[in-house]
């Protein structure tokens, strides 16, 4: 066997995730369940708040009670190595003036949308931007090589700007010489029910 490799592109407060993950989860049939999370969390999983983390973890009971193997792989950096790039954005967002702060909360704002709709990049916010995507880089680095090291049909739900970012390299360049399959959320809502047979 070797990897067959699936990206979700997600948005994570989308109020329908977790049952449009299920439908993908229910249509793929994965033998791994790749998470955007360190791996320090797996202990906590169960019960987490990111609809991707309680719709992999629904799953997983699901395919224990159909006594079908289903493995959930964390695959994000450490915990500390994470935060500590979440760190150097925060430390760039703070020093921005307080009225393009104001701004870009008042427009619901977010690194993620300019890098994925926006071609004009505002002077002021440039920084941040530099910043968050330093910061997506290294996560893209070690999701690759975490994902390269799995040997089955594998599902990565992930924030839609690591595979359809402007930035480069993203996740889906990095890995772009497994041919993986991508999606958006959204076209779970396309995937037709199995016709049960009598």
């Amino acid at each position: 066997m070797s990897l067959e490799l699936h990206l979700i592109g997600v948005h994570h407060f989308d109020e329908e995730g977790f049952d449009r993950l299920m439908k993908f989860f229910d249509h793929l049939k994965p033998d791994f369940i790749a998470l955007e999370l360190p791996e320090d969390l797996l202990p906590f999983l169960v019960g987490g708040d990111r609809f991707e983390v309680s719709a992999a973890n629904e799953y997983k009971l699901q395919q224990v009670w159909a006594n079908r193997d289903v493995e959930i792989v964390p695959v994000n950096l450490p915990l500390h190595e994470y935060q500590e790039g979440r760190e150097r954005v925060h430390e760039v967002e703070s020093s921005l003036n307080e009225e393009v702060l104001e701004g870009l909360k008042r427009q619901k704002w977010g690194a993620d949308t300019y890098l994925l709709y926006n071609s004009v990049i505002p002077e002021e916010i440039k920084p941040l931007l530099t910043a968050h995507v330093d910061s997506m880089r290294e996560v893209d680095q070690h999701i690759s090589t975490k994902l390269r090291k799995i040997d089955g049909k594998t599902v990565l739900p992930i924030g839609a700007v690591h595979i359809f970012g402007s930035y480069s390299p993203n996740l889906y360049e990095r890995l772009s010489d497994l041919s993986p399959q991508v999606y958006h959320l959204g076209e779970a809502d396309k995937i037709q029910a199995p016709v049960e047979v009598k």
